[in-house]
């Protein structure tokens, strides 16, 4: 097995010209057999706003997705293009910033509220997952923004308020 990239750094800050086999999954390798994935679209527009049998009725599809799936996705939040495409973009340019930037925010503790890791598993496993991430708290925003990244400068201004359009 090739040797693992360190936590919290990409193949090429690893010195990795190469992707290790053991994150080569087969079954992406071979794009002409990838199934349809079904995600539950959910809208929640009636969370604001609808009668309380509404609201029930959305919670209990947010529920059985939840249950039934892992995940969902929600429309109808409030929350318009450009704003996710700021926040997306602040996103993008807090990886793209230098390794002593997001190192800052490097953590193995799952209960820290500001966290950049890598989604590394056991090495004995054949086969890897490779992932970079950023987690943080955010409810509420007024408790939290202060410990998220500050590079780049405006990634607090549009996380923040693209949080606040989703919270309900």
């Amino acid at each position: 097995m090739a040797s693992a990239p360190a936590v919290g750094k990409s193949p090429q800050e690893s010195g990795l010209s190469y992707v290790p086999p053991e994150y080569v999954h087969p079954s992406i390798q071979k794009r002409d057999h990838i199934p349809q994935a079904y995600i539950p679209v959910i809208d929640i527009a009636a969370l604001r706003n609808g009668s309380g049998e509404e609201r029930s009725r959305i919670i209990q599809e947010i529920k059985e997705a939840c249950h039934r799936w892992g995940f969902f996705q929600i429309v109808n939040h409030g929350v318009t293009e450009e704003l996710l495409e700021n926040a997306l973009s602040v996103c993008g340019q807090f990886f793209a910033s230098p390794p002593e930037v997001r190192e800052r925010y490097l953590s193995t503790n799952v209960f820290s509220p500001t966290r950049y890791s890598t989604g590394l598993k056991t090495a004995s496993d054949a086969v890897q997952f490779w992932r970079m991430f950023l987690k943080h708290y955010g409810h509420p925003v007024s408790k939290w923004a202060e410990t998220w990244p500050d590079t780049p400068s405006d990634y607090r201004y549009f996380i923040s308020f693209t949080h606040i359009h989703i919270t309900l």
